[in-house]
């Protein structure tokens, strides 16, 4: 059964998605459903998205990165878990001015948004964590229903305790250094983040440089080797 906040729920014969607690949930006609479209911002998943319009958004404000990263018309797609976990990956603490970035870190932050978004809609699972670093501190603070995704039942799939660095690991040991993940809200959704892995910078950290989603990400057929 869903959870009270669904609104929607879309079934098929290899799993479902729900839509839980969206701003809004309504039925358009095609006139609106295009309104709405052109109002987004651009979709890391299409081969036709300009980053460029990504950066330049960033860049001309002075709200955080942790708040752009939620706001559709600055870029489209993202929730709550590749908020957190792509800040964790650039190394970037989520309450840095938009304006105070660098071009150079928002390009590696739009590359590896791709490459972590491709992964997500081919397996239907978000993993952000890379292979080598799958099993440090493999564990979540479930909610009281815990954190399901797609395939959970599937030995293949990389399970959710080893799939993300901060999200829902508040109050746990940090995968990476050890120091205690925090949380707290921010453009009214819970923010996760190491508060020494992630720090206030303008430029980009090099991390993904050196610890790339793309090899295994946009690779078919490398889930067996992931949940290895």
């Amino acid at each position: 059964m869903p959870r009270p906040t669904v609104r929607l729920r879309v079934a098929g014969p290899q799993g479902l998605a729900d839509l839980t607690g969206p701003t809004a949930c309504e039925i358009m006609d095609a006139l609106e459903r295009q309104a709405v479209l052109d109002r987004l911002g651009p979709d890391p998943l299409r081969a036709d998205a300009d980053p460029a319009r990504f950066i330049d958004a960033v860049r001309r404000s002075r709200t955080t990165i942790g708040a752009l990263l939620m706001n559709q018309k600055i870029v489209a797609g993202i929730g709550n878990i590749y908020r957190a976990e792509l800040l964790f990956r650039a190394r970037l603490d989520p309450f840095v001015p938009g304006r105070d970035l660098s071009t150079g870190t928002l390009e590696e932050m739009w590359e590896d948004l791709v490459a972590l978004m491709t992964y997500g809609a081919r397996t239907g699972r978000i993993v952000t964590t890379q292979p080598e670093h799958r099993d440090l501190e493999a564990r979540i603070v479930e909610r009281s229903r815990g954190t399901r995704q797609n395939g959970d039942e599937d030995p293949d799939a990389v399970s959710r305790e080893r799939s993300f660095y901060v999200y829902h690991r508040q109050t746990l040991p940090c995968r990476l250094c050890g120091t205690t993940v925090r949380s707290t809200d921010l453009a009214a959704r819970t923010v996760f983040w190491c508060p020494r892995c992630q720090s206030v910078r303008s430029r980009r950290a090099n991390w993904t440089r050196e610890h790339p989603a793309a090899p295994w990400a946009l690779t078919r057929g490398a889930a067996a080797q992931e949940a290895a």
